[in-house]
Order: C-alpha cells, then sequence, then structure tokens
C-alpha cells in the first residue's frame, strides 16, 4: 500500500512538473513571437530564477522549481531565452553605434 502511495505522488510530481514546464516553454516562445521587450525577458528570467530558488530553499534538489527548471535547462529553453536577449542587446548597440557614427560624420562634415 505505501509503495502504491508513493508512486502515485511521484507520478503527481512527473506531471506538475512537466506542466510547470511547458507553460514557462509557452511563455518563452511567445515573448520571442511577439518580439518582446527586454524588459518583459528579464522577467521571465527572474520568475525563473525565483522558481529554482525557492525550489532548492523549500524541498532542495528533488523540488518541482529545480526540476522545472533542469528540464527548461536541457530542453534548449534557458539558451533560448538568452541568445533572444543577446539579439535584442546587439542590436539596440549596433543601431547606437551606427547613430553615434553618423551624427559624427556630420559634425566634422
Amino acid at each position: 500500500m505505501k509503495v502504491m502511495e508513493l508512486l502515485k505522488n511521484n507520478i503527481q510530481l512527473t506531471r506538475i512538473n512537466i506542466e510547470k514546464t511547458k507553460k514557462i516553454q509557452r511563455i518563452i516562445d511567445n515573448a520571442i513571437e511577439n518580439n518582446a521587450s527586454m524588459e518583459s525577458l528579464k522577467k521571465i528570467r527572474d520568475e525563473i530564477k525565483n522558481l529554482r530558488k525557492t525550489g532548492l530553499e523549500s524541498n532542495g534538489e528533488f523540488s518541482i522549481g529545480n526540476l522545472t527548471f533542469k528540464r527548461l535547462r536541457h530542453t534548449g529553453y534557458i539558451k533560448k531565452l538568452y541568445d533572444y536577449k543577446a539579439k535584442i542587446r546587439d542590436a539596440k548597440l549596433s543601431l547606437e553605434s551606427f547613430s553615434s557614427f553618423i551624427y559624427n560624420k556630420k559634425t566634422t562634415l
């Protein structure tokens, strides 16, 4: 009887972990598809970091929060989020550099 209870709990925790992971994956995909701002991406990152931190603090290595983070990392979603943030940052810096270059050309002519 005890073994069946443990199995049921384990299955339920796995289902919760998968559901939570899929939810965050959809949030990341939607943010990228809708050209989210850097602020929105930081909020998503902070939510993931907080989920992991609170999970580790409360239930340790096998907490839902930590396992969700690990699943996101394993499926490439953490990298996807950081790569998209880098793309936005690079585009912004390129635009600023170009604008500065054009401004300097006009003032020296």
